[in-house]
């Protein structure tokens, strides 16, 4: 995501203080947690694409959740560019112009419910 748009390093809590190259996180730990943080929850959206109502459900607690760390909404399209960007890369040929248009789907559905958590009123 960084790589793609360093200039939102300084955004997010767990780039250490005077972190600006991309390439230092790949040591941090707190990056390397977050980073399997969010591939997990990708990987559960995905298990549970079958059921909308616990998925939206963990979805909103995981909005909730961020709003302790100021998480704002326009994040979310950048981690979806880097997401996409970083699927592309690992997949190459096989991220068909079809395969790009059905994630950005999925990623819209994980936005929109983790927003509506990151937007209620405590």
């Amino acid at each position: 995501m960084f790589t793609v748009e360093p200039e939102v390093m300084k955004q997010f809590s767990f780039v250490p203080k005077g972190v600006t190259n991309p390439e230092e996180l790949k040591s941090s730990a707190r990056f390397l947690r977050h980073a399997k943080n969010l591939i997990a929850t990708v990987s559960n959206a995905v298990d549970n694409l079958d059921d909308m109502e616990d998925l939206s459900k963990t979805l909103n607690n995981l909005g909730r959740r961020h709003k302790k760390y100021k998480t704002k909404t326009e994040y979310f399209p950048i981690v979806g560019r880097s997401l996409t960007h970083a699927i592309s890369t690992a997949t190459g040929d096989a991220f068909t112009p079809e395969t790009a248009a059905a994630f950005s789907q999925f990623f819209a559905m994980i936005t929109f419910y983790t927003n509506e958590g990151l937007m209620e009123e405590a």
